[in-house]
């Protein structure tokens, strides 16, 4: 009896001893009294569950047996049981002492900023997530928590409630679930690790998306050194440690090098693992797809060698931006974050890696298991997602109708090689479908943005300009993307489609055709849960919203706005007027997306769709579903022109037009966004009077000012502000002008001058939109009095 006595009472001790040191695990990271309250006292926590791809809304309320699971795999249960604190307490201890070993098991990225505190919550497996995890005891689920703040930035988190019903949007987030267990890399010795001194540059403050400088810039001892550095410097330290990152580009001069030194500064900051697109070639969507679901989302971020549609070659453009481990562009906290830090960096860690090729598939280093530098095929993720958005026997349908011609032009950026395997291999198309779809590191000597000025070649041969010279050869469909392939620019026969009402359109018909989008019959779940534009974008999209009963959200131009809005599932689809567009399947815009979009909308049109649902189930079985095309005539087919104007007739017209001045003296440009933004604190009729002046009188007369402001964004997720966004002036009748400065370009600066007028006549929506727009647009022009600013009124481009 006295052994069986001693045993117990060692039982005892041992229990407390793992209470205590769960106790001390937990003020280490920084969690709150709460939990602390938790472990001492057995008290339950509860934890939402997340899909793969959206963060469920915190008032969303879910069955027992709804498994979901972002990016984690395995559907763990909706109410984490601390059935005992020895129980808890033990796992945490397990944990604490498990990373003391170094065996770390990353952390998720935030779901809703990159600033965040975490308290990690542990339970047994579910039976689903057993069988993937054989050799992990644990789930480990991070849960934000109010009013915490995270030890390596100091600031507070924005979403709340690890337990409990929340109340609002802001509340009763969780990331996803992480793969926990010994980490299979642990990173490079510390002793292989080295330093070097560097001095700050005072320019790196990131743009719209990611710094961008010319290529001879980047070129700079340490320029790009120093901004990878100063990422990680304000990255977790476990989140680092062992874990798996991306590195990735569109192509264009200088990609290879820059791959090389962020892989050595990576490996010197204690990543375990580098993924590399073959070649060094990612487009931007793929590298969201990438991050969010490849071995159930295990990467923490990744840096992305683009500058997008701007031009590449040694004297052109080269940039470089971290996305987040939701694939997501870093929200502007962090990047300011990183400014910063940038701003007084003084050393750089490295570790000296052995040369490795990108042209082969499969590990190119590896360090006796500790790091590793894989290449990877970079179409797999983002096909397969693609396969899950979109039916693609309808678009082969669409594609084996006879008389059917399409051509999408890559523009010798990143989109050709996915191209090729989409519309070539995928989807049965003829090769002389593509053009420049050769990616080149100077883009073949053009800027590939896909607008009317820069694929030119493109507006030629679909006859935009001259829609009364097309015939049988021009093509029913074209689209163009741009370098990294996040772009797209619409054409049809003889047509243009703005980039408004393409947004528009593809929200109208999304739950009839794109099957990730639409509304599950058997269940009633799915569907669009709401819509985004950025400021700019014309409210055509508005009036879709309204019919639909859906939500729009207006913000700034950025994609990194709408990404908050996805993670806390408010939208489903988002787009800008400079030609993006995309949904919640990654967290970038997505130029083939809309392409594929558009080609299933032109499938439902046409008689291609067949039985959505039946082919749906026969293909999960792995039944053959037949793409035999309907025995439709040319003459009946229902074009791109056709579907736009009957939504115009529909819904009416928002006529637009952007100009776009590039490459302007920064100080004057900057003076005259001043100057408009001072006059906009002005009543109509003072501004009216303090510009009679320079603005014609009789269009003074015509354009009737409602009202001037500038345009401030709170972000609604996390209550974040933007400021001077963009002057707007509200015309009577609906129409606007907008005037702002771009934060896409490298060197001077970019004025944009939007103009957007409403004609809800369905008699009149027809009218040629140059003309409906003369006279607006001289009055913008005359308005801000570019011409004393900036030498000029002729502008750079016209979209």
């Amino acid at each position: 009896m006295g052994g069986k006595h001693r045993c117990t009472e060692k039982k005892a001790r041992a229990a407390s001893t793992e209470k205590a040191r769960a106790v001390r695990h937990v003020r280490r990271r920084g969690c709150t009294r709460q939990l602390m309250a938790s472990v001492r006292s057995e008290r339950l926590v509860s934890v939402p569950r997340v899909r793969r791809s959206t963060v469920p809304l915190a008032s969303e309320t879910l069955r027992d047996d709804e498994t979901r699971d972002f990016g984690g795999g395995g559907g763990a249960s909706s109410v984490i049981r601390a059935a005992g604190a020895a129980s808890i307490a033990s796992g945490l201890a397990r944990l604490a002492r498990r990373d003391q070993a170094t065996a770390h098991a990353r952390p998720a990225s935030p779901v809703l900023q990159p600033a965040y505190s975490k308290v990690v919550v542990l339970s047994p497996p579910s039976a689903p997530a057993q069988a993937n995890r054989d050799a992990h005891k644990l789930e480990r689920r991070e849960v934000w928590k109010p009013g915490a703040r995270c030890p390596a930035r100091g600031r507070a988190a924005c979403v709340h409630s690890c337990g409990g019903t929340a109340t609002n949007g802001n509340e009763g987030f969780v990331s996803r679930v992480v793969r926990t267990g010994p980490s299979r890399f642990t990173g490079v010795s510390p002793d292989l690790v080295l330093s070097r001194p560097t001095t700050a540059y005072q320019d790196q403050k990131p743009g719209t998306s990611g710094l961008r400088k010319k290529t001879k810039v980047f070129m700079q001892k340490d320029y790009l050194a120093n901004f990878t550095q100063s990422v990680f410097d304000c990255l977790p330290d476990d989140e680092k440690k062992g874990g798996t990152l991306l590195v990735s580009g569109d192509g264009r001069y200088f990609t290879h090098e820059a791959i090389y030194e962020i892989c050595s500064i990576a490996a010197g900051n204690g990543v375990g693992r580098v993924w590399i697109g073959q070649n060094g070639l990612a487009s931007t969507p793929a590298c969201s797809a990438i991050i969010r679901n490849r071995e159930n989302g295990v990467c923490f971020g990744g840096f992305l060698l683009t500058a997008s549609h701007n031009p590449g070659g040694i004297d052109e453009d080269f940039g470089v931006k971290y996305d987040t481990g939701n694939g997501a562009p870093g929200q502007e906290r962090l990047m300011n974050e990183v400014c910063q830090k940038s701003k007084t960096i003084i050393s750089i860690k490295y570790a000296q890696l052995p040369k490795f090729a990108l042209d082969k598939v499969g590990v190119q280093v590896d360090l006796n298991g500790a790091f590793q530098v894989e290449i990877i095929d970079p179409i797999v993720d983002w096909l397969e997602l693609m396969k899950e958005c979109f039916h693609f026997p309808a678009i082969k349908r669409l594609l084996a109708l006879p008389y059917f011609n399409f051509v999408y032009d890559a523009m010798h950026g990143v989109s050709g090689p996915y191209a090729e395997k989409l519309f070539l291999e995928e989807l049965g198309a003829k090769p002389e479908c593509l053009m420049r779809q050769q990616p080149l590191p100077d883009f073949g000597g053009h800027h590939p943005d896909p607008n009317l000025t820069y694929a030119a070649e493109l507006v030629a041969k679909m006859k935009v300009f001259h829609p009364n010279e097309c015939d049988a050869s021009t093509p029913l469909f074209g689209a163009a993307g741009d370098g990294d392939c996040d772009r797209n620019m619409i054409l049809g026969r003889g047509f243009f489609v703005t980039p408004s009402d393409s947004v528009a359109l593809i929200s109208l018909y999304a739950e009839k055709c794109i099957p990730y989008l639409m509304v599950d019959k058997a269940t009633g779940k799915g569907g669009l849960t709401g819509l985004a534009r950025s400021m700019p974008t014309s409210r055509a999209l508005d009036n879709v919203g309204k019919k639909l009963n859906k939500q729009v959200y207006e913000t700034p131009t950025g994609w990194k706005y709408f990404t908050n809005l996805m993670d806390a599932n408010l939208i489903s689809i988002c787009g800008e007027e400079s030609f993006g567009t995309g949904s919640v399947h990654v967290r970038e815009k997505d130029g083939l997306w809309a392409v594929l979009a558009w080609l299933s909308i032109l499938a439902c049109r046409n008689g291609c769709l067949g039985d959505l649902e039946q082919e749906k189930a026969d293909l999960k079985s792995g039944k053959d579903v037949s793409i035999a095309a309907p025995a439709t005539k040319v003459e009946e087919f229902v074009s791109v022109r056709q579907i736009v104007e009957e939504f115009w007739k529909e819904f009416g017209r928002n006529f637009y037009c952007r100009y776009d001045f590039e490459n302007k003296d920064s100080t004057s440009a900057h003076q005259m966004m001043t100057d408009l933004e001072e006059l906009s604190r002005q009543t109509p009729a003072d501004i009216t009077a303090k510009v009679a002046a320079h603005v014609d009188a009789n269009l003074m007369s015509a354009m009737q000012i409602e009202s001037m402001d500038w345009f401030k964004y709170v972000d609604p997720v996390d209550q974040q502000v933007s400021d001077h966004q963009g002057v707007r002036l509200f015309l009577k009748g609906g129409s606007r002008i907008i005037w702002r400065l771009s934060g896409t370009g490298s060197t001077g600066a970019t004025i944009r001058v939007y103009m957007e007028r409403y004609e809800p006549d369905a008699s009149k929506v027809l009218e040629d939109d140059r003309s409906a727009l003369k006279d607006i647009a001289a009055f913008a022009l005359q308005f801000c009095n570019i011409k004393k600013y900036i030498g000029t009124d002729e502008p750079t481009v016209v979209t």
